[in-house]
């Protein structure tokens, strides 16, 4: 899998997720490890588009070398 279509998947499947800013360790989703491992990236820029209530961003945000942005379009979430 190339590093482009690695990150195309990554922020498909983060744009299909309902994610909540604090998470605990215990409470981390799974997808967030799933999703960088099977992209074998070390770190750098994820945006996630439909970030929903931000719990599958905040772990993303756990990772270390990651800088991550949640975008979402309903204001009520914001």
């Amino acid at each position: 899998m190339t590093k482009t279509s690695c990150i195309a998947l990554l922020l498909l499947l983060l744009s299909a997720t309902v994610a909540a800013p604090t998470l605990t360790a215990h409470a981390r989703p799974p997808e967030a490890a799933a999703i960088l491992q099977q992209c074998d990236v070390c770190g750098g820029l994820v945006v996630h588009l439909g970030c929903g209530d931000g719990k599958l961003t905040a772990a993303l945000r756990d990772s270390h070398g990651y800088i991550v942005q949640g975008l979402d379009a309903d204001v009520a979430r914001a």
